[in-house]
């Protein structure tokens, strides 16, 4: 063989297949950078008249809108703190103020991510002017994505309204670009049987707050003895106060013997935020105009 010995040979011939594969594995696509568009889901107008009463009277214009956003990536959160929108006609009237929100309960679901969470924009004491041809929201969202999902410790909870245990969710929120830890708590704001007269089934109510711009995906309850899950509920946002939102999830499950619960959750991490432009025009007869533009990082 030339001089060569067999196993020469042999391993000249595989040393050139491991550098083959190097290039390949050098030059893997990275992850590219996220998409997000507004998209616009639902108006409602309220003239205030009718047979109710309480705040459901005072007439009301409210934009409904989601976000969609490339994969891998996931929408985390909207940031409403850094979210700047505004409501006008086509006369050029404009509400007293805008109020932002997300449009979320623990009775309300919306299409699972990366299409969530909704954000509602409210014009509130005022309607588009009854000559108006047009009413339309502008602005600039900002918006959280996550390039993955982790899971918290498991946390266990007393069967007890009120009950609060502290929480860790390592790298769950932005601080001038870097990601820090988040000390919370989760809550049992309610409970009860779920069906009168049988104590083995009961409805529970969780609550965790996050700041501004986290994002929360669910609630796994998970054996005290085993890591296996056993149920499955999403954690959604509600309300939004002192840059905090307040996420809720609610189940339904078999009353435990020790009175304890214990779950683990599952948060969004490898975040970014971009900034959305939105742009959507409702003509009177229902047309809208145009689409969200993609947003930008």
């Amino acid at each position: 063989m030339n001089g060569e010995s067999f196993f020469a040979v042999m391993f000249r011939s595989l040393f050139s297949s491991v550098l083959a594969c190097v290039p390949v594995l050098l030059h893997a696509q990275p992850v590219p950078n996220p998409a997000v568009k507004a998209v616009l889901h639902s108006v409602n107008i309220w003239s205030g008249e009718g047979r109710f009463r309480g705040e459901d009277t005072v007439p009301h214009l409210t934009m409904h809108m989601l976000f969609q956003c490339t994969a891998p990536w996931k929408i985390a959160s909207v940031h409403l703190g850094k979210t700047r929108l505004d409501l006008c006609d086509s006369l050029g009237s404009r509400p007293p103020g805008v109020q932002l929100f997300h449009q979320a309960s623990v009775t309300e679901r919306w299409i699972v991510s990366p299409l969530r969470p909704w954000l509602s924009v409210e014009g509130r004491d005022w309607t588009p002017g009854r000559d108006a041809r047009w009413v339309e929201v502008r602005g600039t969202a900002a918006v959280t994505v996550s390039s993955m999902d982790k899971d918290s410790e498991v946390v266990s909870v007393p069967l007890e309204k009120g009950a609060v245990v502290p929480v860790v969710l390592e790298k769950a929120a932005l601080n001038h670009g870097k990601e820090e830890d988040v000390h919370t708590e989760l809550t049992v704001t309610n409970w009860g049987f779920s069906i009168p007269g049988q104590k083995d089934s009961v409805w529970v109510e969780l609550n965790l707050v996050l700041p501004d711009g986290s994002g929360a995906r669910g609630l796994a309850l998970v054996d005290q003895d085993s890591p296996e899950e056993k149920n499955n509920q999403s954690l959604l946002p509600g309300d939004f106060r002192n840059g905090k939102s307040a996420w809720a999830a609610f189940f339904v499950l078999k009353r435990p013997e020790d009175g304890r619960l214990n779950f683990r959750i599952r948060y969004a991490s490898g975040l970014k935020e971009a900034e959305v432009p939105v742009s959507f025009r409702i003509g009177m007869a229902g047309m809208v105009l145009p689409a969200g533009r993609l947003g930008k990082l």
